[in-house]
């Protein structure tokens, strides 16, 4: 249902990867989402432990992996001062007698070699995590225990932000480049939302090559606002406000803690399945903001099991069971929640601002109008997938689809053999009536738009025959 859901509303669902990439994530994946993140396997402690000594075994094998099944893929992250940078970076900046300098010398390198060895491979680049502090009131400049000071802002300002985008745009034109932030409450009014748009508007007044920014949907310790977007409202308000800016957003590092749950909402001697749906709600919600958010591309869960979330290692009061997917991969109510809020994107659409899929052709009642205006019975999935399959080194599914080219074709007499296309500019009836009975076999045509221009055509099977 999910990955269904999210090749008709064309908003990316995916899911962070371990960088072992053990057999049931691989099937999970498979299974439910059409893109990935990595979780650890960019992150540059985890490629470069010792200067110049990159191990690029669980990078590779990751492309690879999303290569070879049409995933979308995110690599996370370039830059992120809090944790997980080998302490040589550090070390060898804050001991140089120009830090900007060696900064940047250092940035440089990543950039060249990591980003260049990927280039055209990977869709979405994290480029930088996180700049801001927790709390949204400045810099980090002191070591604390969140974390490491911000050793790149000591170093060279704001301006290491503005390098690291325009030294990635340089080296890999064609891929989106994203500013990753944690917001435990992403609102108007909320102070680390304000200060994250600030940021923002600084960028895009400097023209730097940003083309969106990701939302990190943690929720554990609370999920009641004003801790965390309890109302799709409020999240797609402030979805909306960064759309203003002509940037992409997604929601990139969502999970919902479920003890977090059941300790605000909950009320006494609720049973499991109630506190389930709790959570489901609350998932929900964040799927309904984003489809409501023409500018909101994807949705990215932090983890595939519940058992295998990172909270039940980094937060107290586990297990946290926070994810789509239960400890043996089963869907759980979450699953189908935020599923179905995809959908909304689909609601009030028009000729003009195809959102969704169009519904196959009703053969039984030829006074339907061209095209209906609901997801009900939309283009299967499986043909827009067969896209990928034709000449797919010279265009690329996993570049995000801007959009569709639907053709609708009916046989021109009693052969299966030769079609003309039914004309719906005018929201006539699909069947052309005629003097005679013809018999009429009907099938719709897709082509799709990205980067790369236009895709091959693909058609599904004919229906009929129909009498006309």
């Amino acid at each position: 249902m999910l990955k269904d859901h999210s090749l008709r509303s064309g908003i990316w669902v995916g899911a962070a990867m371990d960088s072992s990439q053990p057999q049931d994530q691989q099937q999970d994946l498979k299974s439910h989402f059409t893109a990935l993140t990595s979780e650890n396997a960019f992150k540059w402690s985890s490629m470069e432990t010792f200067q110049g000594q990159i191990d690029f075994t669980q990078t590779d094998q990751m492309v690879q992996f999303a290569q070879d099944n049409n995933f979308r893929i995110r690599a996370h992250t370039l830059f992120w001062h809090r944790m997980q940078n080998p302490s040589w970076v550090r070390d060898q900046i804050e001991s140089a007698a120009d830090h900007k300098t060696k900064l940047l010398e250092l940035m440089d390198a990543r950039i060249s070699q990591v980003v260049g060895r990927y280039k055209g491979r990977v869709d979405i680049w994290d480029v930088v995590n996180e700049p801001l502090r927790i709390d949204g009131k400045g810099w980090d400049i002191k070591d604390g225990l969140l974390g490491s000071a911000n050793f790149f802002y000591l170093a060279a300002g704001e301006q290491y932000i503005d390098y690291a985008f325009a030294k990635t745009r340089a080296t890999d034109p064609r891929a989106k480049l994203f500013l990753n932030e944690y917001l435990s409450r992403p609102a108007l009014n909320d102070f680390k939302s304000q200060s994250l748009l600030a940021l923002l508007t600084r960028l895009k007044k400097r023209k730097v090559p940003i083309d969106g920014v990701g939302l990190q949907l943690h929720g554990f310790g609370s999920v009641k606002s004003p801790f965390f977007s309890n109302s799709s409202k409020e999240l797609s308000d402030y979805m909306k406000a960064i759309a203003k800016l002509g940037l992409h957003v997604e929601i990139t590092e969502l999970d919902i803690s479920l003890p977090a749950v059941i300790k605000d909402f909950a009320a006494p001697g609720a049973s499991d399945q109630q506190h389930l749906k709790l959570q489901a709600n609350l998932y929900g919600n964040a799927a309904k903001a984003c489809a409501q958010t023409s500018a909101c591309s994807g949705i990215t869960v932090w983890g595939l099991r519940d058992k295998d979330s990172w909270l039940n290692s980094f937060v107290p009061g586990g297990p946290h069971r926070p994810l789509l997917l239960d400890d043996n991969g089963s869907p759980k109510p979450a699953y189908t929640a935020l599923a179905a809020g995809l959908l909304q994107r689909c609601h009030g659409i028009t000729l003009n601002a195809k959102l969704c899929s169009e519904p196959w052709p009703n053969p039984q009642n030829a006074g339907v109008p061209y095209p209906a205006r609901t997801c009900n019975e939309c283009v299967k999935p499986a043909l827009k997938n067969n896209i990928l399959k034709i000449n797919s080194l010279a265009w690329k599914w996993q570049r995000p689809i801007q959009r569709y080219s639907y053709q609708w074709m009916q046989s021109t007499m009693s052969s299966n053999s030769s079609y003309v296309a039914i004309h719906y500019a005018t929201n006539s009836a699909l069947f052309k009536p005629s003097h005679r009975q013809h018999l009429r076999w009907v099938k719709v045509c897709v082509r799709a738009y990205n980067d790369y221009g236009w895709s091959a055509q693909v058609c599904s099977s004919p229906r009929g025959p129909f009498r006309s």
